[in-house]
């Protein structure tokens, strides 16, 4: 009896580790870490408890809340005497966040604001009987402008990390017609009586939702002059509220929601809708992925593929562009809602959003289930996955797939955002200026070379191709790769791989101010395969990338 009891006992200590260590089947994995935002509202985390949905939150993988801190009906949600008061959470919602290392940014509509609006009716925005407005406020009025930095001024004093800007744009082209906006036009020299006639016939009536777009897109003059004004508007609120906010507190972020139309076709007549095109997009909202570069320090594009009528791929479409106009200069965050769609493209949204952008942004808590999973085997390229899937509604399941190139979780009644891996194919060749990633061929302007018989790289070509993050501490002289994970010092053959002290037989250097360091100690520091070919004087790595 004793024996079968120590048996027993054996097992369990067993069964004890093996659940410790499930996640150890991917030692070392190269781990992109993304921004994974979630949208919140103060009144829903009163509902469910504020504590309990923080908690919960952290416990499921995310790493930022964006709260909602001023409703378009102009409620905060902190104490004050100057605006009404939702709810007096925020200092509680702040505490408690920072207590499971959520990163906290705050989001307000810009342009609506029905408190102000209803005390303030000569600063509406003015349109052409489209609708009754009484949300949207003109963004030439200088009133609004100051009412804005007082929010913002009382908003500062709590610890948030990041600002972010959410209807930075106008309802549609019937806005804004303003006295205001008008004689601001004529005196710019637009043909003021012209424009509006157009956005009548356009959005009023015969309400033929076409003419204004294909005027934009045929470069009209007083069209395109009027649209560009708009934009200029933005981008000048833009810089006057970031630049008050940041007199009152350094080292804040800041960004701005982006609806996302218009960037799959760039002319009318090859779209299969006018809503899909690039004329849309401007003539309607006056922005476009790139209004805000070198303004904002990053964009979050609402890629809601329901709303937009719009494949997963579109995440690629999107950050692509967005890449390409601000030449890799403004970062990018993706809006995702699974709302209306699957949850199997829900997945592979999110499996997008972590290949070509920084990061995700879900909408919003808590309208969808929360999952999670723990992997049982190691991942392998060929080879079957088995992994454990649980969620908040305390529910569990076995999974288990192919490992083919890409691993993106299967859930079921859940979001998951965690666990995608990529297997990556990377190809330098010494003394050219060309290197490829899986596949597709990019550039960089100072080549590889060879010393000490070691095939050296240029350690920000090599992160941009992996997607890992390069800092460089001038102090200690020390190149800080993943987050920390491998560290290596300029002229020293000792570096640290996950918190263990190893050594080479060479060393990283600088020349030209590049800092070089030795591709295969790097790379295979992180399990990836390297292979060097003599004919060809390249290099080929192999090896799995958690990309999220």
């Amino acid at each position: 009896m004793k024996k079968v009891f120590i048996v027993i006992l054996i097992l369990i200590i067993v069964l004890q580790l093996l659940v410790k260590n499930a996640n150890s089947f991917t030692p070392n994995v190269l781990t992109l870490t993304k921004l994974k935002g979630l949208c919140i509202r103060a009144d829903d985390l009163n509902k469910r408890g504020i504590e309990k949905s923080l908690k919960e939150i952290s416990e499921y993988g995310y790493n930022t809340i964006f709260i909602l801190v001023k409703t378009p009906e102009g409620q905060v949600i902190f104490p004050s005497k100057n605006f009404p008061v939702l709810t007096d959470t925020l200092p509680q919602i702040i505490e408690i966040a920072q207590k499971y290392n959520l990163k906290v940014y705050a989001y307000f509509p810009v342009m609506m604001d029905k408190n102000y609006g209803t005390k303030h009716p000569e600063d509406l925005m003015g349109n052409l009987g489209y609708e009754k407005n009484t949300y949207y406020i003109s963004l030439l009025s200088k009133n609004y402008l100051n009412y804005i930095k007082l929010f913002i001024s009382e908003l500062l004093k709590f610890d948030i990390d990041g600002l972010v800007f959410d209807y930075i744009r106008y309802p549609n082209g019937s806005y804004d017609f303003s006295n205001s906006f008008v004689s601001l036009g004529k005196s710019n020299g637009i043909d003021m009586d012209y424009v509006k006639s157009v956005a009548y016939k356009t959005f009023i009536k015969p309400a033929d939702w076409k003419t204004m777009f294909i005027l934009y897109e045929k470069k009209d003059k007083d069209i395109v002059n009027w649209v560009n004004l708009r934009e200029r508007i933005l981008k000048d609120v833009a810089i006057e509220l970031k630049n008050y906010a940041s007199q009152k507190r350094t080292n804040l972020k800041f960004g701005a929601f982006l609806v996302s139309r218009g960037y799959r076709y760039d002319s009318i007549e090859t779209s299969p809708s006018i809503k899909k095109t690039y004329a849309y997009q401007k003539v309607n909202f006056s922005y476009f992925g790139d209004t805000f570069n070198g303004i904002l320090d990053f964009v979050i594009p609402m890629i809601y593929l329901s709303s937009l009528e719009e494949k997963e791929d579109y995440v690629t479409v999107v950050t692509n562009k967005i890449k390409s106009l601000t030449k890799g200069n403004l970062e990018t965050f993706v809006g995702v809602n699974p709302s209306g769609i699957s949850l199997k493209d829900t997945e592979l949204e999110i499996f997008n959003a972590y290949l070509y952008s920084s990061g995700v942004v879900l909408f919003r808590y808590p309208l969808f289930n929360m999952g999670d999973l723990i992997l049982e085997n190691p991942l392998e390229e060929g080879r079957e996955v088995l992994y454990t899937v649980k969620n908040n509604l305390g529910n569990t399941r076995k999974e288990k797939t192919i490992f083919n190139d890409n691993f993106v979780p299967n859930a079921e009644n859940e979001v998951i955002i965690n666990h995608f891996y990529k297997f990556y194919t990377l190809v330098f060749k010494v003394e050219d200026l060309s290197y490829f990633v899986n596949g597709e061929r990019y550039s960089m302007d100072v080549s590889p070379i060879i010393r000490d018989s070691r095939t050296f790289v240029p350690v920000r070509f090599l992160g941009e191709a992996v997607g890992f993050k390069v800092s460089y501490d001038p102090k200690k002289k020390e190149v800080l790769l993943d987050n920390g994970n491998i560290i290596l010092k300029i002229g020293s053959n000792i570096y640290k791989s996950f918190g263990n002290e190893l050594s080479m037989d060479t060393a990283p250097f600088i020349e030209n101010s590049r800092t070089f360091v030795p591709l295969r100690f790097v790379m295979e520091a992180f399990n990836f395969k390297v292979d060097w070919d003599e004919s060809t004087k390249s290099i080929t790595i192999r090896g799995i990338i958690r990309v999220d």
